[in-house]
Protein backbone atom coordinates (compact mmCIF):
# COMPACT_ATOMS: atom_id res chain seq x y z
CA UNK A 1 0.00 0.00 0.00
CA UNK A 2 0.82 3.56 -0.76
CA UNK A 3 0.93 7.20 0.90
CA UNK A 4 1.73 10.67 -0.27
CA UNK A 5 1.38 14.07 -0.01
CA UNK A 6 -0.69 14.06 -3.48
CA UNK A 7 -3.00 11.32 -2.11
CA UNK A 8 -6.37 10.88 -1.00
CA UNK A 9 -7.84 8.55 1.16
CA UNK A 10 -10.54 7.72 -1.23
CA UNK A 11 -8.05 5.95 -3.45
CA UNK A 12 -7.64 2.59 -3.03
CA UNK A 13 -3.92 2.75 -1.94
CA UNK A 14 -2.87 -0.62 -3.62
CA UNK A 15 -0.43 1.56 -6.13
CA UNK A 16 1.91 4.66 -6.57
CA UNK A 17 -0.69 5.97 -8.78
CA UNK A 18 -3.57 5.42 -6.35
CA UNK A 19 -2.09 6.44 -2.74
CA UNK A 20 -3.64 7.23 0.22
CA UNK A 21 -3.03 10.91 1.77
CA UNK A 22 -3.05 9.41 5.49
CA UNK A 23 -1.31 6.52 7.16
CA UNK A 24 -3.66 6.21 9.42
CA UNK A 25 -6.41 5.36 6.35
CA UNK A 26 -3.45 2.77 5.43
CA UNK A 27 -2.86 1.12 9.36
CA UNK A 28 -6.88 0.55 9.64
CA UNK A 29 -7.19 -0.79 6.05
CA UNK A 30 -9.55 -4.21 6.79
CA UNK A 31 -7.39 -5.89 4.23
CA UNK A 32 -4.15 -5.22 5.47
CA UNK A 33 -2.80 -8.18 6.00
CA UNK A 34 0.93 -9.66 7.68
CA UNK A 35 3.71 -9.45 5.58
CA UNK A 36 2.05 -6.12 3.93
CA UNK A 37 4.46 -3.03 3.95
CA UNK A 38 3.21 0.48 4.00
CA UNK A 39 5.30 2.75 1.40
CA UNK A 40 5.24 6.33 2.13
CA UNK A 41 6.78 8.55 0.30
CA UNK A 42 8.77 11.35 1.00
CA UNK A 43 7.25 15.21 1.94
CA UNK A 44 5.72 17.03 5.05
CA UNK A 45 2.74 15.81 6.05
CA UNK A 46 0.61 18.52 8.19
CA UNK A 47 -1.02 15.74 10.84
CA UNK A 48 -4.05 16.65 12.67
CA UNK A 49 -4.94 13.30 14.07
CA UNK A 50 -3.29 10.02 15.48
CA UNK A 51 -1.77 7.00 13.67
CA UNK A 52 -3.20 3.96 15.77
CA UNK A 53 -2.73 0.71 13.78
CA UNK A 54 -5.44 -1.27 14.38
CA UNK A 55 -3.70 -4.47 13.06
CA UNK A 56 -1.74 -7.78 14.60
CA UNK A 57 0.61 -9.31 12.35
CA UNK A 58 3.34 -12.18 12.70
CA UNK A 59 6.83 -12.75 13.78
CA UNK A 60 7.95 -14.23 10.29
CA UNK A 61 5.57 -11.30 8.32
CA UNK A 62 5.39 -8.09 10.53
CA UNK A 63 3.04 -5.04 8.64
CA UNK A 64 5.97 -2.83 8.00
CA UNK A 65 5.57 1.15 7.53
CA UNK A 66 8.21 2.55 5.70
CA UNK A 67 9.79 5.70 4.08
CA UNK A 68 9.80 4.67 -0.02
CA UNK A 69 13.78 4.18 -0.49
CA UNK A 70 15.55 7.29 -1.33
CA UNK A 71 12.76 9.45 -0.39
CA UNK A 72 12.52 11.44 3.26
CA UNK A 73 8.44 11.49 4.89
CA UNK A 74 7.93 14.03 7.48
CA UNK A 75 5.39 13.75 9.60
CA UNK A 76 4.56 17.47 11.20
CA UNK A 77 1.94 18.07 13.92
CA UNK A 78 3.17 21.76 14.48
CA UNK A 79 1.82 21.42 18.17
CA UNK A 80 -0.95 21.02 17.87
CA UNK A 81 -2.16 23.77 16.26
CA UNK A 82 -4.02 22.33 13.67
CA UNK A 83 -5.55 19.89 16.27
CA UNK A 84 -3.14 16.98 16.89
CA UNK A 85 -4.16 15.08 18.78
CA UNK A 86 -0.95 15.12 20.61
CA UNK A 87 0.81 11.89 20.28
CA UNK A 88 2.06 10.59 16.34
CA UNK A 89 2.01 6.61 16.50
CA UNK A 90 0.38 5.06 19.21
CA UNK A 91 0.56 0.97 19.90
CA UNK A 92 -2.13 -0.59 21.88
CA UNK A 93 -3.10 -4.06 21.16
CA UNK A 94 -0.98 -4.32 18.18
CA UNK A 95 1.92 -6.45 17.54
CA UNK A 96 4.30 -7.44 14.60
CA UNK A 97 5.24 -4.31 13.54
CA UNK A 98 8.27 -2.49 11.86
CA UNK A 99 8.80 1.30 11.29
CA UNK A 100 11.30 2.34 9.28
CA UNK A 101 13.12 5.81 8.00
CA UNK A 102 10.62 8.58 8.68
CA UNK A 103 10.95 11.89 10.17
CA UNK A 104 8.55 13.04 13.35
CA UNK A 105 8.53 16.57 14.67
CA UNK A 106 6.73 19.07 17.09
CA UNK A 107 4.22 17.04 18.15
CA UNK A 108 2.68 18.61 21.28
CA UNK A 109 1.91 15.04 23.35
CA UNK A 110 -0.36 13.84 25.41
CA UNK A 111 0.93 14.77 28.95
CA UNK A 112 2.83 12.30 30.29
CA UNK A 113 3.21 10.31 26.96
CA UNK A 114 5.30 9.96 24.03
CA UNK A 115 5.17 10.92 20.29
CA UNK A 116 5.92 7.33 19.63
CA UNK A 117 3.45 5.87 22.23
CA UNK A 118 3.51 1.60 23.01
CA UNK A 119 1.20 0.97 25.77
CA UNK A 120 -0.08 -2.81 26.90
CA UNK A 121 -3.72 -1.08 28.01
CA UNK A 122 -5.93 -2.06 25.46
CA UNK A 123 -4.27 -5.57 24.36
CA UNK A 124 -0.87 -7.25 24.38
CA UNK A 125 1.96 -4.65 22.21
CA UNK A 126 4.77 -7.32 21.59
CA UNK A 127 7.44 -7.27 18.51
CA UNK A 128 7.52 -3.58 17.34
CA UNK A 129 10.65 -2.41 15.61
CA UNK A 130 11.77 1.27 15.61
CA UNK A 131 14.85 1.77 13.51
CA UNK A 132 15.84 4.64 10.96
CA UNK A 133 13.48 7.18 12.19
CA UNK A 134 14.29 10.66 13.22
CA UNK A 135 12.28 12.65 15.90
CA UNK A 136 12.63 16.41 16.98
CA UNK A 137 11.19 18.97 18.66
CA UNK A 138 8.81 16.98 20.22
CA UNK A 139 6.64 17.52 23.69
CA UNK A 140 5.69 20.77 25.52
CA UNK A 141 5.91 20.07 29.12
CA UNK A 142 9.01 19.69 31.26
CA UNK A 143 9.98 16.22 31.91
CA UNK A 144 6.86 14.66 31.19
CA UNK A 145 6.90 14.39 27.53
CA UNK A 146 8.99 12.05 25.52
CA UNK A 147 10.04 10.77 22.14
CA UNK A 148 9.31 7.22 22.42
CA UNK A 149 7.54 5.77 25.79
CA UNK A 150 7.19 1.88 26.57
CA UNK A 151 4.80 1.38 29.25
CA UNK A 152 3.03 -1.07 31.39
CA UNK A 153 3.80 -4.93 29.90
CA UNK A 154 4.77 -4.20 26.88
CA UNK A 155 7.51 -6.61 24.95
CA UNK A 156 10.07 -7.62 22.88
CA UNK A 157 11.02 -3.86 21.63
CA UNK A 158 13.53 -3.14 19.09
CA UNK A 159 14.70 0.75 18.69
CA UNK A 160 18.02 0.99 16.83
CA UNK A 161 19.67 3.07 14.39
CA UNK A 162 17.77 6.57 14.91
CA UNK A 163 18.43 10.49 15.95
CA UNK A 164 16.41 11.32 18.49
CA UNK A 165 16.57 15.04 18.51
CA UNK A 166 15.28 17.81 21.71
CA UNK A 167 12.23 15.94 23.53
CA UNK A 168 10.76 17.93 26.09
CA UNK A 169 11.20 14.86 28.79
CA UNK A 170 13.38 11.78 27.59
CA UNK A 171 14.27 10.83 24.10
CA UNK A 172 13.46 7.38 25.27
CA UNK A 173 10.93 6.37 27.98
CA UNK A 174 10.11 2.96 30.05
CA UNK A 175 8.50 2.95 33.09
CA UNK A 176 5.08 1.89 34.98
CA UNK A 177 4.67 -1.97 35.89
CA UNK A 178 4.38 -5.06 34.61
CA UNK A 179 7.82 -4.21 33.35
CA UNK A 180 8.82 -3.93 29.60
CA UNK A 181 10.23 -7.58 28.77
CA UNK A 182 13.10 -8.04 25.55
CA UNK A 183 13.55 -4.46 25.00
CA UNK A 184 17.02 -3.89 22.99
CA UNK A 185 18.35 0.04 22.00
CA UNK A 186 21.28 -0.12 20.11
CA UNK A 187 23.56 2.77 17.96
CA UNK A 188 20.75 5.42 18.64
CA UNK A 189 21.72 8.68 18.19
CA UNK A 190 20.38 11.09 21.15
CA UNK A 191 20.80 14.93 21.48
CA UNK A 192 19.62 17.09 24.02
CA UNK A 193 18.48 20.72 24.30
CA UNK A 194 16.38 23.25 24.30
CA UNK A 195 13.20 23.03 22.56
CA UNK A 196 12.67 25.32 18.99
CA UNK A 197 8.75 25.90 20.15
CA UNK A 198 8.17 29.65 20.85
CA UNK A 199 6.44 30.06 17.36
CA UNK A 200 3.83 27.54 18.81
CA UNK A 201 0.48 29.33 19.84
CA UNK A 202 -1.61 26.90 20.77
CA UNK A 203 0.91 24.34 22.36
CA UNK A 204 3.75 26.47 23.70
CA UNK A 205 6.60 25.06 25.41
CA UNK A 206 7.26 25.37 28.91
CA UNK A 207 9.74 27.90 29.66
CA UNK A 208 11.72 24.74 31.15
CA UNK A 209 10.89 22.36 28.00
CA UNK A 210 14.87 21.41 27.54
CA UNK A 211 15.17 17.62 27.10
CA UNK A 212 16.05 16.16 30.70
CA UNK A 213 17.03 12.39 30.34
CA UNK A 214 18.44 10.65 27.16
CA UNK A 215 17.16 7.66 28.25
Amino acid sequence: YWVATDGSDSNNGVSSNTPFATPQKAVTLSALAPGDTIYIRGGIYLLNTQVKPGKTATVTNPIRMWAYPGEKPVFDGQWGETGTDGNFLVFSNNSHVVVDGITIQRFADQYGNGTIDLYNGQGPVDDITIQNVTMLDNGSHPAQDHHIYIAAGVTNVTIRNNTLIRAAGSAIQSYHGPATTGLKIYNNVLIGGKLNCSQSTKNSCSTSATQHWGL
